[in-house]
């Protein structure tokens, strides 16, 4: 079987097909080469099955030269699966699309789409993916024609638009219109409940999985030594002296009816540095670096070590990618055996996945990720 998901969910298909028991029988697809392999479940991004994939080198009189182009994966389909699932279903919605197109393109016995949302805008979203699913063959029935239409097509589309979707032309008071969206609405749920499975968060069998257990939140407060200190005050007073700077420029723009030539992003920026000064002061140039080790840095160290007293793993989030580095080269081997690793948004997305495959396996020794808090955003660990 074939599965097309977004290349941020693949790591999670991965840890669900391999908590199947089923870690020998995939492959993720990268090359065409890959779509011959004989394991019986095939794994691709919408980014490689749909888009093309360019490679260039940038010459020494600056011009680029084309040195690789490889067509989508797509058009490289055989026919050779007997199943295929579409996860996040909702994106190919739109025909005239390339990512529709290209599932279109699968043509397979058993297809299944996933969606949280499969009609984001209103009823007329669903019909491509009612098209792929129920199949080359299948025909919307045109009351207004009296005939049916087939289902793809923009023809198609257009008159699914119009029974099930309301005719979008027409006022929202003209009674035709009205008619038509209301007394469409029970043939449209059951051609649906002909294809839909639809689960909820809050049903019983689905939340006793998803269910996440309430954390215990301590709130700690780390005292600052001497350098930091010092490097704190020193940055919070170059930001008092150009706020006032900026104050009196803003005061003066006013009065002479023109916009001033500073701007929020500037405070914003401030603000950032006045975090991360605090957040990782020994990044900062002015301190000065001697045998105390810095207070949140030795907080950290001393937790690490705990935890792997207790053969515990750990997360650890911060909110700047430069933070991110330093403690998780910083942080590692603090304790034997007990490796950190690193994600923000720079690293490459294979190696997100298989720093988080690592750290969920309970037998590896990679214990601790530090995170920025985009990219940290969704992991489930177990």
């Amino acid at each position: 079987m074939l599965i097309v998901t977004m290349s941020r969910n693949l790591c999670d298909w991965e840890a669900e097909i391999e908590n199947l028991g089923l870690a020998d029988d995939y492959i993720v697809l990268h090359n065409p080469s890959d779509m011959k392999s004989t394991k019986r479940i095939h794994l691709v991004s919408y980014e490689r099955w749909a888009s093309e994939t360019k490679k260039t080198k940038t010459l020494e009189d600056g011009t680029i030269e084309l040195i690789l182009r490889r067509k989508p994966l797509f058009k490289y389909f055989n026919r050779s699966y007997k199943a295929a699932a579409v996860d996040e279903g909702h994106l190919f919605k739109n025909g005239s699309t390339t990512r529709c197109k290209s599932i279109m393109a699968i043509k397979t016995r058993t297809r299944v789409v996933i969606s949280g949302t499969p009609a984001e805008n209103g009823a007329s979203d669903l019909f491509w993916l009612l098209a792929w699913m129920l199949g080359d063959k299948v025909h919307f029935w045109n009351r207004i024609q009296l005939e049916p239409f087939e289902a793809f097509g923009t023809y198609g589309e257009r008159c699914f638009k119009t029974i099930y979707g309301g005719a979008d032309k027409k006022a929202l008071m003209d009674s035709t219109a009205i008619s038509s969206r209301v007394s469409s609405t029970q043939e449209l749920w059951s051609l649906l409940d002909l294809v839909m499975y639809r689960r909820k968060k809050t049903d019983d069998d689905v939340a006793n999985v998803i269910r996440i257990p309430k954390p215990v939140h301590r709130r700690l407060h780390v005292a600052q030594n001497e350098n930091e200190k010092e490097v704190y005050a020193q940055t919070l007073k170059d930001f008092g002296e150009w706020f006032k700077m900026y104050e009196d420029e803003l005061a003066l723009a006013r009065m002479k009816g023109v916009r001033s030539k500073y701007s929020s992003i500037e405070i914003s920026q401030w603000l950032g540095k006045l975090r991360q000064t605090a957040s990782c002061p020994w990044l900062h140039p002015d301190y000065v670096q001697n045998d105390e080790t810095p207070s949140k840095l030795q907080f950290i160290q001393d937790k690490i070590q705990q935890e792997a007293m207790m053969n515990r793993k750990m997360l650890i989030f911060t909110a700047h990618k430069k933070t991110c580095e330093e403690l998780g080269v910083l942080l590692n081997m603090v304790a034997p055996g007990y490796e950190v690793g690193y994600i923000h948004g720079s690293v490459p997305m294979h190696e997100r996945h298989e720093l988080l495959r690592r750290f969920q396996d309970p037998k590896d020794p990679l214990s601790c990720l530090v995170m920025t808090m985009k990219t940290g955003a969704g992991v489930l660990c177990f």
